[in-house]
């Protein structure tokens, strides 16, 4: 089994907005793994949208700690990016996916995290996630419909009885 860090707060939505237009609650649109609502950065906003996601276990082990998200861009000129950024707290930057490209159509970006980037969390009730479009011209858009954090779980505790 698996635990998952989805989104559960907005922290910042700089330009994003979400499918409708609205500034609030953009955390509800991309914790459900589907592609029928999105947030989204339009005409060239190159921004930044941050959110609290939900208290994991520490597992122990630092294998199988995966970034995913779902992202598609609009535009014609150069190809239009997203990463997402793996933060604990608002000051130390865990790992990031990389500047992805994508356009016209969903697509599905994951990143797994080295074992020297797993070993830096080191408080897994405090992780965030950053979504960063760039390389949007004026009238280039950024769509992003879910991101999360998938971890192992946690170790099972065994509890040894002594009987004297």
């Amino acid at each position: 089994m698996a635990q998952f860090g989805r989104p559960i707060s907005d922290v910042s939505i700089g330009p994003w907005t979400d499918d409708a237009g609205g500034t609030t609650n953009l955390w509800a649109v991309l914790d459900d793994n589907t592609t029928t609502e999105y947030i989204e950065d339009l005409n060239g906003g190159n921004g930044t949208y941050q959110c609290n996601i939900t208290s994991l276990t520490d597992p122990l082990v630092s294998t199988g700690h995966v970034i995913r998200f779902e992202m598609q861009g609009f535009g014609s000129g150069g190809a239009e990016r997203c990463e997402v950024q793996l933060w604990q707290g608002v000051a130390t930057q865990i790992a990031t996916t990389g500047v992805k490209a994508n356009r016209g159509g969903w697509g599905i970006k994951s990143y797994t995290l080295s074992g020297a980037e797993a070993d830096a969390i080191t408080d897994y009730t405090d992780l965030n996630l950053r979504i960063i479009s760039s390389n949007l011209g004026a009238t280039e858009d950024m769509w992003c419909a879910w991101a999360e954090l998938e971890i192992p779980d946690a170790a099972a505790t065994r509890r040894v009885y002594v009987i004297s």
